[in-house]
């Protein structure tokens, strides 16, 4: 019997608004057989539905709910909703992403405008409420439209998009531990869904072939190399495996349909309705990449749209035709519904590293449900743009010189050097699924279970567990720089989506080579065209380099700590994850307080 056929978890939601309306909801969690792309299998679902419930709230509403608890057990805790903007929710016990535990938050901005004091480290760290005029002024200089977007945007559509297998997540990881073989979950997903629905498409193999990403089979993988009929690359390529491994490799032993064998299923897409007389033809839309490995790639026929938001904070605002977005990050997007009403295809296809593979929803000007698909393509099925203007008009998160999306209002880390450093060494150790955040430390999936960090920060000290925690001082500057393509058998690094909890970060720096310096402030020195200071992107969730011919990478990101609490810094790849590609950032732990409240003691 799977592990959730026996959970049903309460979580119960209050928060309490400035009328002192107090709004519960309940959120039950059950695992039961469903068909979201139109092939059955079991899923979890969240009071019913799949993805979970949109949760909407006010800035600074006061929240209560739940923590992590047994069957037929309860837990309320509390938080404020902060800060505004697009967020999600979703597990990190073991791989549940993969079964579908996961929903969209927007938290509405509410208040009044205060003044924002660059020269303050927890302003610094911080954004401002209220007038947001500053922000849409950028795309228009028009007062109605200004008006417009902020109604918009207080009200938007919301896309949860993921990618989607026929196996649950304990199948997915008994294939890969039982075969001795990294077996990436592009092999097992046949499908990305929106919103909870999507379909199989199986074009054919000479169709996928044709549609892998120009160059990316001479630079990455040997001559001749073939997708299967799913958009598979074969699974015992070096690329993919690493090594060599002291492992058993048992090939026999990975389900026949895992890679090629693709059935296809006829279900349906999602439609959002959008109404042009509304807000003076603008719409917002809110993206949530739930994905476990994909990385995809979105845009929407004949419509062009300005990123003004991302991982939820506010950025300059760029207009672009497509965007990429790696699994965990957030968009928000403000389109101009301009066009000719009618039916327009939005894809959102895999970026193509992994797969090739379509995925697809449908805009739909109110009126025109019934009529005929309109407008002109900028991506491919495969992800491809459709030509030279829509690939120079797209957002690249690995081209830096497109990744330029600076926060709004100008908001920049403290200059020089940090007060810690933390020297992060990332990659494969021992099998071609264990992944480590340090070195050769795995994190396992009940890492401190028993003795839960937050009620015993000291618990790992003088232990080998200690490898996988670190502590930052209550208002300090702490530089943490990750190392890619540099242990043994992980030369060949593939992308890592990196994931902090609890604070955001600004990127200041990524070069190539080994980092052998003893302090950032030397790399600067000695590298200046490497790093920015001035106007670095601030986000929850970057990637690392693909490194295709070996080259080792690294990266350099500085966050303030104001926000004290044991967190979490992994990559949001789901199988990375499980294969122990996570670590403890104790923050502020100097701050913690001595007790803890009766109602948070364990029992």
């Amino acid at each position: 019997m799977s592990r959730f056929a026996r959970l049903l978890l309460i979580v119960a939601l209050f928060f309490t608004n400035a009328w002192a309306k107090t709004v519960k909801e309940t959120l039950r969690i059950t695992w039961k057989e469903g068909a979201p792309n139109g092939q059955a299998r079991e899923l979890i679902y969240t009071n019913g539905q799949f993805p979970s419930p949109t949760l909407v709230w006010d800035e600074d509403d006061d929240i209560e709910g739940q923590r992590p608890i047994q069957p037929g057990n309860k837990f309320v805790y509390r938080f404020k909703a902060s800060p505004p903007g697009n967020h999600w929710y979703h597990s990190h016990e073991k791989m549940s992403l993969v079964d579908g535990l996961y929903g969209a938050i927007h938290i509405r901005l509410t208040g009044t405008p205060r003044r924002f004091h660059m020269n303050d480290a927890k302003s610094q760290a911080r954004r401002p409420k209220g007038d947001r005029t500053g922000l849409w002024s950028q795309i228009s200089q028009d007062k109605d439209d200004i008006k417009a977007m902020e109604n918009a945007a207080y009200d938007p559509e919301y896309l949860v998009v993921s990618d989607w297998s026929q196996y649950t997540s304990e199948e997915y990881w008994k294939i890969s531990t039982d075969s001795g073989l990294l077996v990436l979950y592009a092999y097992v997903a046949p499908s990305i869904l929106v919103n909870g629905k999507g379909e199989v498409y199986c074009p054919g193999q000479k169709f996928l072939q044709a549609e892998l990403a120009p160059g990316l089979v001479e630079d990455a993988f040997p001559p001749g190399t073939e997708v299967s009929d799913k958009g598979c690359f074969p699974a015992d390529l070096d690329q993919v495996q690493g090594g060599p491994w002291n492992i058993t490799k048992r090939p026999d032993l990975i389900p026949p349909r895992v890679r090629e064998g693709c059935v296809a299923s006829r279900h349906e897409n999602a439609t959002i309705v959008v109404d042009p007389s509304k807000n003076n033809g603008w719409v917002s839309m809110h993206f949530v990449a739930a994905a476990t490995t994909a990385q995809i790639t979105f845009s929407v026929d004949s419509h062009e749209f300005w990123l003004y938001e991302i991982d939820g904070n506010y950025v300059n605002p760029r207009k672009f035709a497509s965007a990429v977005m790696s699994a965990g990050e957030t968009f928000s997007v403000m389109i101009k519904l301009d066009q000719e009403p009618g039916k327009y295809t939005m894809r959102i296809p895999n970026s193509g590293a992994s797969q090739v593979l379509g995925g697809f929803a449908e805009m739909v000007y109110k009126g025109c449900e019934r009529e005929e698909k309109a407008g002109k393509a900028y991506l491919s099925y495969g992800g491809n743009p459709t030509s030279p203007d829509v690939e120079k008009n797209s957002f690249f998160p690995w081209q830096l010189d497109t990744d330029h999306m600076s926060p709004w209002p100008p908001n920049k880390p403290r200059p020089g050097n940090a007060d810690e450093e933390h020297l992060l060494v990332l990659g494969r150790v021992g099998a071609p699924y264990n992944y480590t955040m340090n070195t050769k430390y795995l994190y396992p999936v009940d890492f401190q279970n028993d003795d839960p960090l937050l009620f015993y920060p000291s618990a790992t000290r003088d232990t080998e567990n200690d490898g996988l925690v670190l502590r930052t001082k209550n208002g300090s500057w702490v530089d943490l720089i990750l190392q890619v393509s540099t242990l043994p058998g992980d030369t060949a690094s593939s992308e890592h989506f990196m994931h902090k909890h609890g604070s955001k970060t600004w990127r200041i720096g990524f070069g190539t080579g080994v980092w052998n310096y003893t302090s950032v402030e030397e790399a600067i020195q000695e590298r200046p065209q490497d790093f920015n200071l001035e106007t670095p992107g601030l986000r929850d969730t970057w990637i690392t380099a693909f490194s295709i011919g070996g080259e080792a990478y690294w990266s350099v990101f500085r966050y303030f700590v104001d926000n004290p609490g044991p967190w979490l810094f992994h990559c949001h790849i789901e199988l990375h994850l499980m294969g122990g590609m996570g670590i403890a950032i104790l923050d502020g732990v100097d701050a913690w307080p001595e007790h803890i409240p009766e109602e948070y003691q364990l029992r």
